[in-house]
């Protein structure tokens, strides 16, 4: 196993150098776009599901999980990171996380997972960024696509020539969650941070199924329902800001609220351009009232515990808010689009039997390049130049 896998990430090596995608080249992709596709058809070939087993190997698919641990680890050397600033972070969810995990059949199961952080050092080491994927997808879209953007951002900032060359104005944790579907490696992590870290967190970014979905949605906050309003949008108003230095157009809440009402659909899906959930409180979706509003998304138990710890939140995340039910009213999916004269679109269908490479470049050929097109530049901005003004308005 260990050869066949070295000779992967040899082969794989060879591939990020002489088979960059040829629409890539063409339509002048950033590099960080380019290699996170290139990653991300690695893995739609190699590694189509990832997802965990538990112990008793009920459920999930143990093997090919285990092999994407062990890929993204030799990719990560194989760009160039120090392996001293690798870190494995074990746990049981048994002992190490709350709740309880039941398989589709009742029966409670526990998983041994393995979170994997890579850190960057930045000029002023005091501060930090979080950068996170989980691992755990059973599909090329959830989330290989995340992996795969991560490791794109990772390549970028490494010097494979100058491997201790400090680029980042700040630190910078890369970490790959584990459990992640049932958000058991982002609680354990988010619990092992100490007081000191949580205080100099900048913000915490989340990259997840980012290839499929009709929209490229930033979000950012978190809906407070006591006072109808949103909250802790640093992170969010970084990305805006970011996006429209960069030449992205931005569909954000102002330019999204009553859109739906005015125009009886969602703008029309454009190429370099960033969107954001369009419900407000004084243009909640018709049919349907969520609980959050724009621009927050729904968030997991796990992760609000960075925002309870005073971390701004934001996320990367592809879908569609304006999909219609069979009844008309809307909800949020990932594409609303026949592709078939059965399945309505990947959401009702569902599963991993659909989120594959071959369904995603069959119905829409090019969707996961363009998509890194614009989070990639965005990622890359967000960690360069990260605005201290924003983030920490007070300060």
């Amino acid at each position: 196993m260990k050869n066949i896998l070295k000779v992967q990430g040899i082969l794989l090596a060879i591939l990020l150098v002489i088979a960059v995608p040829g629409n890539a080249l063409a339509s002048g992709s950033s590099s960080i776009a380019t290699n996170a596709q290139t990653y991300l058809e690695y893995m739609g070939e190699h590694l189509k599901d990832s997802s965990a087993s538990p112990t008793d190997n009920s459920m999930g698919n143990g093997k090919v999980h285990g092999q994407t641990k062990r890929w993204i680890r030799s990719t990560l050397r194989e760009i160039g990171v120090d392996s001293r600033y690798i870190y494995e972070q074990n746990f049981n969810t048994q002992k190490d996380t709350t709740g309880v995990i039941s398989a589709p059949w009742g029966h409670h199961v526990f998983f041994k997972g393995s979170n994997i952080e890579v850190t960057l050092k930045g000029k002023d080491p005091s501060k930090q960024i979080i950068v996170s994927a989980h691992y755990d997808g059973s599909g090329y879209s959830n989330n290989a696509s995340g992996v795969a953007l991560m490791l794109a951002q990772i390549k970028e900032l490494v010097d494979k020539k100058s491997p201790h060359a400090v680029k980042l104005p700040y630190t910078v944790k890369f970490v790959f969650f584990d459990i992640e579907q049932f958000n058991k490696g982002s609680e354990y992590y988010a619990k092992k941070m100490t007081a000191a870290d949580k205080k100099n967190t900048l913000f915490i970014l989340n990259i997840d199924n980012i290839a499929r979905g009709d929209y490229p949605n930033v979000y950012g906050g978190i809906t407070d329902p006591n006072n109808n309003s949103v909250v802790h949008t640093e992170a969010y108003k970084l990305a805006v800001s970011k996006a429209l230095e960069l030449g992205i157009n931005v569909f954000d809440t102002e330019a999204l609220d009553g859109y739906y009402n005015t125009h009886g659909k969602g703008p029309e899906i454009s190429e370099n351009t960033i969107y954001t959930n369009p419900w407000t409180s004084s243009n909640p979706s018709p049919g349907v009232k969520y609980s959050v509003l724009s621009p927050s998304n729904g968030i997991s138990r796990s992760h609000m515990l960075f925002v309870e710890a005073g971390i701004p939140y934001a996320s990367f995340e592809a879908s569609n808010w304006f999909a219609k039910s069979m009844d008309g009213t809307l909800f949020e999916a990932e594409n609303d689009g026949l592709i078939s004269d059965v399945m309505r679109d990947f959401y009702i269908s569902g599963g991993k039997e659909h989120d594959t490479m071959k369904i995603l470049e069959a119905y829409f050929p090019g969707r996961s390049l363009a998509h890194y097109d614009v989070y990639g530049p965005l990622l890359n901005k967000m960690l360069m130049e990260p605005d201290i003004k924003i983030l920490r308005p007070s300060q």
